[in-house]
């Protein structure tokens, strides 16, 4: 955004963030989610597949493009 922001101002408004981004709310919403996130995990057990992410990007897009191209469920 201060490098080269777009010119559309939909666009602008669309990535200047949430007015409520404050340090405290975005801790809150991600303690949420880790409170919750067993719930999303629990009911798409057999459709999940785990992605070792520490890889280079271009073995992460091998990987996952494999598993969408190549479904095994």
């Amino acid at each position: 955004m201060d490098i080269s922001p777009p010119s559309d101002e939909g666009i602008i408004a669309r990535l200047a963030g949430m007015p409520d981004s404050s340090e405290a709310n975005v801790k809150a919403r991600v303690a949420h989610w880790n409170a919750n996130v067993h719930h999303i995990e629990d009911a798409f057990k057999d459709k999940l597949f785990t992605v070792q992410a520490d890889q280079p990007v271009d073995q992460v897009t091998e990987v996952i493009t494999d598993v969408i191209l190549n479904p095994i469920f």
